[in-house]
């Protein structure tokens, strides 16, 4: 309760509650006296905000939630990357011992912090594909090495594959595998007669297909089951 008597005047005033009495800071910078009525306020309005103090925090308040939805954003789109490869990792590690002090220590110990990084570009291989990589030379083979027209990085340490060639070289290798799937056992169940020999016989090349499609592609698991059950309906017939 405000005493009746005063004036609020600049930043400051009192107030008595019991046999205490205390001093409130008013930031807004107005005046009102006490014993009177309180003016009448646009409470609806922005744009006619009476108290400038207030409208410049609320421009001040504005600005922080910008901000702060930003980082937020930020922050949501990072967690949805996936993380960094080892191979990605590995190539960072050496281009450091490389290029010994090009980056100061303190700065690069990033890399050791493994769990944190993330891929900013991601690519999406196959299991195939992440098979073969873990082949050594494999992706820097004479069949898919390449030399980049000009001048290009540290030549000497640096070495660069056809990702296009390589994409190729798998694909060819699941158009074969899927054509020996289809055409195998055709003719094998025309050298089977008995029933069970010929049931044994199909559900396990519509085992072999679905380990197939699991392992060399990227589809999802839905659509590896729909494919297979595709390739068993004229099997089965």
């Amino acid at each position: 309760m405000y005493s009746p008597a005063c004036w609020l005047q600049n930043k400051t005033s009192l107030s008595s509650v019991g046999s205490a009495t205390f001093v409130h800071d008013f930031s807004f910078g107005f005046k009102m006296q006490c014993n009177g009525a309180w003016p009448d306020f646009n409470n609806g309005s922005f744009r006619e905000e009476p108290i400038k103090r207030r409208a410049e925090v609320l421009r001040e308040l504005h600005k922080a939630l910008q901000d702060y939805d930003e980082h937020v954003l930020r922050c949501s789109q990072m967690s949805s990357l996936p993380k960094a490869q080892g191979r990605d990792i590995e190539s960072i590690e050496n281009w450091f011992l490389a290029n010994p002090g090009a980056i100061d220590q303190s700065e690069s110990a990033f890399i050791n912090h493994k769990e944190d990084l993330i891929s900013i570009v991601p690519k999406v291989k196959s299991p195939l594909r992440r098979a073969l990589e873990r082949v050594s030379g494999f992706d820097l083979s004479p069949l898919f090495s390449m030399r980049p027209s000009g001048d290009f990085y540290d030549p000497e340490l640096t070495r660069y594959y056809n990702d296009r060639k390589i994409e190729k070289f798998i694909t060819a290798i699941v158009v074969m595998a899927g054509f020996l799937m289809l055409v195998a056992p055709l003719w094998i169940l025309v050298f089977v007669s008995g029933e069970l020999e010929r049931l044994g016989i199909i559900t396990a090349f519509v085992a072999l297909f679905l380990a197939l499609v699991s392992t060399v592609t990227i589809a999802k698991p839905f659509d590896t089951l729909a494919a297979t059950a595709a390739y068993v309906s004229p099997s089965s017939q």
